[in-house]
């Protein structure tokens, strides 16, 4: 799926950041298969308000998932629950990539909404 034009309709900026994310899957409408199914992925980056997940795995549309992201520095981790809502194959690489939203965005943690600013001002300041 093409996702240029859901770019274009962002609500937060995103944060270049690889971090290593455990995914459960919890309702895959298009692929039942799928339910209960635990798989580590990569972040490419990371927002207010989602992420976008480097997997070997193709997450289908609509997929629910539990997100346990790790942090290394300063170590700690968060846990969400969030919604496909694109994926599509890496350009010349194996593997796809895949847009999460985070539904409920009141519910996210001050520490991660300082994480996201935080890369954010070091991004603006390379």
């Amino acid at each position: 799926m093409e996702n240029s034009g859901f770019e274009n309709r962002r609500n937060h900026p995103r944060a270049k950041e690889d971090l290593i994310v455990s995914v459960v899957i919890l309702n895959s409408p298009e692929e039942k298969s799928l339910i209960g199914r635990k798989h580590d992925c990569l972040t490419k980056d990371i927002s207010f308000q989602g992420i976008c997940l480097r997997c070997d795995l193709k997450i289908p549309l609509g997929t629910e998932l539990e997100l346990n992201v790790h942090i290394n520095d300063p170590p700690c981790a968060f846990t969400f629950e969030g919604i496909v809502i694109w994926s599509k194959s890496e350009d010349g690489l194996p593997g796809y990539e895949s847009g999460i939203q985070f539904p409920d965005i009141s519910g996210i943690p001050d520490g991660w909404k300082m994480l996201v600013i935080n890369l954010l001002a070091e991004s603006s300041n390379s």
